[in-house]
């Protein structure tokens, strides 16, 4: 086995090493034939190099004879490379020395230029600080125009303080600033307010020019709610304005809506005119809004009463579109929607407790219909027009729910998802509950199928005309999935009868296959027991289909309005029950036949002499099973109305050509 990598590249690689080499190699083949194979290499490289040699011999020859006498050349050179190094050096720390002399000084004047500039700064404050105390000496001038130039000043004096902080001379400015300061916002509050009881927009817009000047803004802010905003919702939101009239709510989300559109509508122009970021719904109304509506009634985002619940969301989230389309514009809509404290207003209606409380009543109120045939309808769930007709209940409660999931005292908006699924649900409830009756009721299921043909219809016009519409705007792909739910549903709804009838005839075929375990019992009645040959059909024969007949007698008015189904009925009835039949028949004669064989050896074998009979106890096996196979033949043409398949044409004339031959 070969070395593995065992070639010159290899060898020549920086991070060869021979420990790990030997290690690896260890591993394939022994160390004597590794130093083999190794010595085999190093002769190889040694014809290689001889062979270099004599190839460029004559370039190795010249290399030698052009390097003698360069010990010497370079000896000559190395004293004046040595002076030459040596004067780099000395050249190299004088340049360093000045280096070192030119960054003292300079760092010394860039510290000269900061002391002058905070100097001249020092200069300016005090400037502007006497001329603001000689403004405020002024006598004789208006108030509003002596804010704007004390407020004009003190603009560019908060300008050179920010540059100065930390520094003894602000320190000792501080008392007369705070004089000026205090001075500013008394007067500028006090004008502001005023400006505001008189609703004066030209100094609402002025004033907030200059609290935005001096950067004042949210003293602003909390003097418009304290002065505008909060006064009027004190006296709107309060328990007993809600409670008071039936509509309280409803009157007290109207007055905020003219608040709005008067008073702030004036203030909306202010700040326009102002050309101030800030706007008077978004940051002012709406904040305080909030807080005193959760504070004082929050009782109106309680969900336990899902009646009370969906009237106060209605209101309020009418109130709140009302409220985004006075904004004007769709900028402010996405302020308003994007500000924190509008999710936590829509965050405080737990509309999933909301669907619960409504899905308990909903769906429990068709659960007992199911279960009761005489429970009545609560009045809440008045039955639609069109579905007033049907008589059983089951059929009508399906209606009555269905139209109260999406009555509009019931649906949210936000919910539309939830009752889309439970109506879905409703519905498969009602096919479920069908199949069962099928199983266990099969009087009601009948009266239920009577008036189950009218439901595929009224299902496609309730969820067409009313459903739809009120899922909103659907378009493409979403809208044809939706109509393909639709159709898939009125679909299945129409097939349910099929199916129905399908259930019932594998309940039949159980009970058919049950009454055919007794064929079984025949082989054991006639061998070696000198019964004489039978002359009547068994009686599980006629009792093979007792249960299609007393359905159909009892049904006879549904199968003959419907015949379609009982056609239905009676074939699925009869494929199933001739393969039936022909297995359990057929199996029969098998193992029959299977045990005369062994009989038969026997007998031979111990030649042993049979005496004549006028008919083996197989041929009377036989015929028994062809008397029972014409009268179950003959049930299923009277009652199924059906011809019998090949395979059971086929076994009755197998049974008749030997019960001939006997």
């Amino acid at each position: 086995m070969a070395v593995p990598n065992l070639s010159l590249e290899a060898f020549a690689d920086d991070g060869f090493d021979v420990d790990q080499f030997v290690a690896g190699a260890r591993k394939h083949l022994p160390l004597s034939n590794l130093q083999v194979q190794l010595r085999e290499q190093v002769q190889q490289v040694q014809t290689a190099v001889v062979e270099l040699i004599n190839k460029d011999y004559q370039d190795f020859v010249a290399l030698s004879s052009n390097l003698v006498g360069l010990d010497d050349a370079l000896k000559q050179l190395q004293p004046p490379l040595v002076q030459t190094r040596r004067d780099i050096k000395a050249i190299m720390q004088e340049v360093q020395q000045e280096h070192q002399s030119l960054s003292q000084q300079l760092e010394a004047r860039d510290q000269v230029r900061a002391e002058k500039q905070a100097l001249q700064r020092f200069i300016s404050i005090n400037t502007s600080v006497d001329k603001i105390e000689q403004i405020l000496r002024t006598e004789n001038e208006d108030n509003g125009k002596l804010i704007e130039r004390v407020a004009g000043e003190l603009n560019q004096l908060q300008f050179y303080i920010e540059e100065c902080k930390g520094t003894a001379f602000l320190e000792a400015m501080q008392p007369r600033l705070d004089t000026i300061t205090n001075w500013v916002r008394q007067g500028l509050d006090a004008s502001f307010s005023e400006a505001l009881d008189k609703q004066s927009v030209d100094v609402i817009a002025d004033s907030l020019k200059i609290y935005r000047s001096i950067g004042r803004m949210q003293d602003a802010q909390a003097i418009i709610k304290e002065r505008v905003i909060e006064p009027f919702l004190d006296t709107v939101i309060n328990r007993d304005a809600v409670k008071a009239p039936s509509d309280g709510l409803e009157a007290m989300y109207d007055k905020i809506i003219t608040f709005v559109n008067d008073t702030c509508r004036s203030l909306h122009s202010a700040i326009e005119r102002a050309d101030v970021q800030l706007d008077e719904v978004v940051d002012l109304l709406w904040p305080c809004f909030y807080n005193q509506l959760t504070s004082r009634l929050g009782f109106v985002f309680a969900s336990g009463i899902a009646d009370a619940f969906h009237h106060n969301y209605r209101i309020s989230f009418a109130f709140v579109d009302q409220l985004e389309l006075g904004l004007g514009t769709l900028d402010r809509v996405r302020m308003l929607r994007a500000a924190p404290l509008y999710a936590s207003f829509v965050k405080r209606w737990t509309l999933p407790v909301y669907f619960q409380l409504r899905f308990q009543e909903i769906a429990g109120t068709y659960e007992a219909c199911l279960l009761d045939d005489n429970a009545p309808l609560p009045g809440a769930f008045p039955v639609p027009n069109e579905w007033s007709t049907l008589q059983a209940l089951p059929v009508r409660a399906l209606g009555a729910c269905l139209y109260r999931c999406w009555h509009d005292d019931v649906l949210l908006s936000p919910l539309h998802h939830r009752f889309w699924k439970l109506s879905l649900q409703l519905v498969a409830r009602a096919r479920t509950h069908c199949q069962q009756l099928a199983v266990e009721a099969e009087d009601k299921l009948h009266l239920v199928l009577t008036e189950w043909t009218c439901i595929p219809p009224l299902i496609d016009s309730l969820f067409s005309t009313v459903i739809v519409p009120k899922l909103g705007l659907l378009e493409g792909h979403a809208r044809e999935e939706v109509l393909g739910v639709i159709s898939t549903l009125v679909a299945s709804c129409s097939d349910l009868p099929t199916t129905c009838m399908v259930t019932l005839s594998k309940r039949f075929i159980e009970h058919a296959q049950t009454k055919l375990e007794a064929c079984k019992g025949i082989p054991p009645l006639y061998r070696h027991t000198g019964r004489p040959a039978p002359q009547d059909a068994s009686s599980y024969a006629a009792e093979l289909l007792q249960p299609v007949q007393e359905l159909l007698a009892a049904q006879a008015i549904f199968y003959g309005q419907h015949a379609k189904l009982k056609a239905h009925l009676c074939q699925t009835m009869a494929q199933a029950l001739d393969a039936a039949v022909v297995a359990c028949f057929q199996g029969v004669l098998d193992s029959a036949a299977t045990l005369e064989t062994s009989i038969q050896r026997i007998r031979k074998s111990k030649k042993k002499q049979t005496t004549s009979e006028t008919m083996s106890d197989q041929d009377k096996i036989r015929k028994q099973l062809h008397l029972d196979l014409e009268a179950i033949v003959t049930t299923m043409e009277a009652t199924l109305q059906t011809e019998p398949s090949d395979a059971l044409t086929e076994l009755r004339a197998s049974l008749v050509v030997q019960d001939n031959s006997t």
